[in-house]
């Protein structure tokens, strides 16, 4: 009978795995399919980050390594910055 916890627990903790397993392919699925619908030369916005809250303009897209690069103007300056796909929108 000591061993049913200790199997309930052990159960618990896969579920919770395989949980987190499902969202993250979730937010993946998603961040593709909006990466998708992206064109170089698209203006976009940054929603997190350093830069949040700016426009800029879509440069290139990397989907292995899951980053966008855009032009962003700061200090009256066109600057490129490299950033997360979910950076962006």
């Amino acid at each position: 009978m000591a061993k049913q916890p200790k199997e309930n627990l052990q159960n618990e903790k896969l579920k919770q795995e395989q949980q987190r397993d499902l969202e993250r392919q979730h937010k993946q699925q998603q961040t593709l399919n909006a990466v998708n619908s992206l064109c170089v030369g698209d203006p976009i916005q940054i929603i997190s980050g350093a830069f949040a809250g700016l426009r800029g303009t879509l440069l290139d897209v990397n989907l292995k390594r899951q980053e966008v690069k855009v032009a962003i103007c700061l200090f009256d300056r066109e600057t490129e910055a490299v950033l997360r796909i979910d950076e962006v929108v």
